[in-house]
């Protein structure tokens, strides 16, 4: 939970953007058990609370008398459910269990876990983000214990996480008995949530060296370029679009790319290029058989600037090759 939390915290989220809602489905088995439901029935029980929240009462009052057919017994049961997921605090739930577990030991035992529990949160300032909330069950079966869904505190969206405890499940896979826990984290969720807070930083990809192409033998010149800049671990980007060569510089002033490769066919003629550098403006005819290497120590080594390194290009322009593609 505090991994979970923390997490959520290094998105920039705060107590007052989401909540982890705790439950337990040891302490709803020991419930169950006091009405003498136990084992493949209280697990069944489990899925219709589970399904409370999103179903008709007199629908979930029909499953439940199929688990105890007595209807008194069952309304007083479903009656006691619904108390039981109202409560949000320690001392709530101690109150209302007080009696139960004044003539059950597994109730007793599992307080004292609860109690525990929430001590350890508060030693770990994380109790701030926790509140109970019973009606969390995880309608899987090889959760064991404590369970919790992390939401939203408007709690307007579908869950943002979910996990738990599940001591069984290594060993009934094959595994040693091993106790594990474990949560999964809504992808999109927690991106709108993200979004929505203005959270998401803005991306700004950058590559180490633009390859301006120009003619057949441009074209084939920077291609291989690009290829030997990426062996050396230097983003490379280029156009796949036939602009002029204006064209193709002025992209590469937009994306703040300092080093540009120019692979003309008067240069090439002389088996040289150009090494533009659009920061201080200056240009110089190189050696094509060199420029890879010239250009790699412009951007001052392998592993530069660009997405192998530092900044990453990785553009979302359409228009541009990819920087560790193709």
């Amino acid at each position: 939970m505090a991994l979970a939390i923390d997490l959520f915290r290094a998105f920039g989220l705060s107590e007052r953007d989401f909540v982890l809602r705790l439950s337990d489905r040891t302490l709803w088995l020991a419930y169950l058990g006091c009405y003498g439901i136990e084992g493949e029935q209280a697990l069944g029980a489990l899925n219709i609370i589970d399904k409370l929240e999103r179903e008709d009462r007199a629908e979930v009052l029909k499953k439940l008398q199929a688990v105890m057919p007595d209807a008194a017994q069952a309304e007083a049961l479903l009656t006691g459910i619904e108390a039981k997921m109202k409560i949000r605090t320690l001392p709530e739930l101690e109150a209302f269990l007080d009696e139960l577990a004044a003539k059950d030991e597994r109730l007793r035992a599992r307080l004292q876990d609860w109690r525990k529990l929430m001590q350890d949160l508060e030693a770990m300032q994380m109790l701030p983000f926790v509140q109970i909330d019973l009606g969390i069950v995880r309608g899987l079966a090889y959760y064991t214990g404590f369970v919790f869904e992390i939401f939203t505190r408007e709690g307007k969206s579908r869950a943002l996480a979910g996990g738990g405890r599940y001591d069984e499940l290594v060993e009934k896979l094959g595994g040693p008995a091993l106790h594990a826990l474990g949560f999964a984290i809504g992808d999109v969720t927690l991106q709108d949530l993200l979004a929505e807070k203005k959270l998401i930083p803005s991306y700004q990809p950058r590559a180490d060296v633009f390859i301006v192409m120009a003619g057949d033998s441009g074209l084939k010149a920077g291609l291989g370029m690009a290829a030997k800049l990426r062996r050396m671990q230097v983003a490379a980007e280029y156009t796949y679009k036939d602009n002029s060569i204006g064209k193709q510089l002025k992209l590469a002033d937009q994306k703040n790319i300092r080093w540009v490769a120019i692979c003309a066919e008067d240069e090439l003629a002389r088996e040289e290029i150009l090494i533009k550098d659009l920061k201080n403006q200056t240009q110089t005819a190189v050696p094509l058989e060199h420029a890879a290497e010239i250009l790699r120590d412009l951007c001052g080594g392998a592993l530069g600037g660009g997405c192998c390194g530092g900044g990453g290009c990785g553009s979302n322009d359409d228009s541009a090759g990819g920087c560790c593609g193709g």
